[in-house]
């Protein structure tokens, strides 16, 4: 797989929302997250099958636990449940998810820390994600369609 990233640096915080993640990583003791050239940072559990890979125009369909930063607040959960957000193509979803699902193949799952500018940005979604908020993703792509 495709890697762009470097680790980590705790002394650079870059855009907003960095500094947010930087400290939620740390309070989790959280290790071997990377952060890519886009502000994401990510940590891959498991890779999946790299031969495997979604696109722009693909299907991802997947299980996932959304967790707001800095809160700590957990405000949606698949419970393992497989979904495609009825048939919405990744390049529909949020850009967080658009890199992250892409730095892994089907069967694999992937730790996303997403700065406000790669999620819902200063506008947020009405009753569950504030405007400029940091998220925690945990992702598992389940198939690809």
């Amino acid at each position: 797989m495709k890697n762009e990233s470097a680790v980590m640096d705790y002394n650079d915080p870059g855009q907003a929302g960095d500094t947010a993640i930087m400290k939620y990583i740390q309070s989790k003791n959280i290790e071997g997250v990377l952060r890519d050239y886009s502000g994401l940072y990510y940590k891959v559990i498991e890779e999946g099958n790299a031969g495997e890979m979604v696109n722009s125009n693909s299907v991802a369909i997947i299980s996932y636990k959304m967790v707001l930063i800095p809160e700590n607040k957990e405000i949606e959960n698949s419970q393992g449940i497989p979904t495609s957000f009825n048939n919405r193509k990744l390049k529909d979803h949020i850009i967080g998810w658009q890199i992250g699902l892409r730095k892994i193949g089907k069967g694999g799952v992937i730790w996303l820390y997403i700065p406000p500018y790669l999620a819902f940005g200063n506008v947020g979604v009405d009753g569950l994600v504030p405007p400029n908020n940091s998220l925690f993703c945990e992702l598992k792509l389940i198939d690809i369609k």
